[in-house]
């Protein structure tokens, strides 16, 4: 006799009850700590393409030529140094002269956080417009300044402020846009930053002997100018620019698209990104790179005065720094792709750790030989930690959906010790220490980096213990 069954109920097999168990969870049964750790928004990558395309490749051309203009610019401020110091600016100090290559390479640095925050909201392009106006102006007001205040005006702020974009925004872009050949892509942008390390001191060295400072910086406009034109057309990002929602401002968003989209609304992210800064590894490293950064810039600065007075000829000066981006070519686009298959934290311990023994070297030089010898291993160290901070960022970020915005901040980390660095050293060299007691303070410097760094490194090794062990702990509970 078969049994009735109420009309409105539907009997399930075993199978179907699992299956409807399954994919209607709970909406109100309570998260555990663990599966919080383990929620996709805070691990999700960003969605890259798979399969490269033009604008991927365009955007790592154009990211060249920014940091070629901009970041590879700076790099070439020993020879200003050194033209102030004897021709233009007699009268101040070596301290003095070093806050305008400071400032203007600090603000670099420190203009990165918000630059990055900014192109979460609305693209690199409006960035690059923005950059390539007031680049070329800070180039020509500065070919009309004979005074330090005005060289410190045009050269040191209101060049620096219109570099602000010219680092993190364009490495960001290609991070994004590269999933597997991603140190590839880094090494070949930052790599350009070298060789205009290489170029540009020898061009500004040809102009002022020929032309003279004001038709110098007036040629330097109009070649930044081209450069940056080109990388706004070129550079852009896979992501779309509304897809973080940030609020400059509280209000209603103004925006019909997003007004009329269908379904909720994603969430508002805030302007910082303070959620880093709870995350250890990421705070290590930002103190560790403070401390890297402070020692950096010493020999990137002071490489031609200090090999003055080893015997160094004025041409040979020039050409120093020259040497010393070359190298850093190799260091740049070499190191990072060694970091795939080594590790980005092995080889940045290695570099920083390589660049401090380099500088506490270079106290026992004598002759312009080992002047030359010093910036040519120092570039390539140098460039090596220079260019994994993209990677190292990377490994230490929560979201990489934020990556420009965690670069941004440990950008702006990196800044003040820029800032600092070369005016500490400029006053040490003024002193009865010279030199030798400048060498002592950038060795140190990178030194306690670099233990740092190690610190940074099992911090992050012990994290991702954590987190798979509370993983498996998830899967066996369920």
């Amino acid at each position: 006799m078969s049994s009735s069954t109420h009309p409105s109920e539907t009997i399930l097999s075993p199978e179907e009850k699992h299956v409807d168990a399954t994919s209607s969870p709970d909406p109100t049964a309570p998260i555990s700590p663990a599966e919080e750790k383990l929620t996709p928004a805070k691990v999700a990558a960003p969605p890259t393409p798979t399969v490269l395309t033009a604008p991927a490749w365009l955007s790592v051309a154009g990211a060249s030529a920014c940091l070629f203009s901009t970041f590879g610019f700076s790099n070439a401020f020993g020879v200003f140094q050194d033209y102030y110091e004897t021709t233009l600016l007699p009268d101040s100090s070596p301290n003095a002269i070093a806050w305008v290559g400071s400032v203007s390479f600090g603000l670099i640095f420190l203009g990165g956080m918000v630059g990055g925050l900014l192109m979460d909201r609305f693209g690199p392009r409006p960035l690059f417009i923005y950059q390539a106006i007031v680049y070329p102006l800070s180039a020509m007001l500065t070919s009309l300044c004979t005074e330090y205040y005005q060289i410190l005006l045009a050269q040191g702020i209101l060049q620096g402020l219109s570099l602000a974009c010219s680092f993190s925004v364009p490495i960001a872009c290609c991070m994004i846009w590269f999933k597997e050949k991603k140190g590839i892509a880094i090494g070949i942008v930052v790599s350009f930053s070298s060789l205009g390390g290489v170029v540009w001191p020898i061009i500004v060295k040809a102009l002022l002997d020929n032309v003279g400072f004001g038709w110098t910086w007036r040629a330097i406009g109009f070649i930044v100018f081209g450069l940056l034109c080109f990388t706004a057309a070129t550079v852009t990002s896979p992501l779309p620019q509304h897809q973080t929602n940030l609020r400059l401002f509280k209000g209603k968003s103004t925006s019909p698209e997003k007004e009329s989209a269908p379904g909720p609304a994603p969430p508002r992210q805030p302007f910082f990104y303070a959620e880093a800064f709870r995350h250890l590894p990421y705070d290590l490293f930002a103190l560790a790179y403070f401390f890297v950064f402070l020692g950096l810039t010493y020999t990137l600065f002071f490489l031609p005065t200090w090999g003055g007075t080893k015997g160094l000829s004025s041409s040979l000066q020039v050409y120093s720094l020259s040497i010393l981006n070359a190298a850093s070519i190799f260091g740049r686009l070499l190191v990072p792709i060694a970091a795939d298959k080594l590790g980005a934290f092995n080889l940045i311990i290695f570099c920083a750790g390589a660049c401090m023994i380099i500088v506490f070297a270079s106290m026992g030089v004598t002759g312009p030989a080992g002047v030359l010898v010093v910036g040519g291993f120092y570039g390539f160290t140098s460039g090596g930690v220079i260019s994994l901070l993209a990677s190292c960022t990377a490994s230490v970020t929560p979201d990489l959906r934020r990556i420009s915005s965690a670069l941004g901040q440990l950008s702006a980390c990196a800044a003040v010790a820029a800032l600092l660095g070369s005016p500490i050293c400029g006053w040490i060299i003024a002193s009865p220490a010279g030199f030798t007691g400048a060498q002592g303070f950038s060795g140190g410097s990178l030194g306690l980096g670099a233990l740092l760094m190690v610190s940074c490194g099992k911090g992050q090794l012990s994290e991702q213990g954590l987190i798979s062990t509370r993983s498996r702990n998830v899967r066996m509970a369920d």
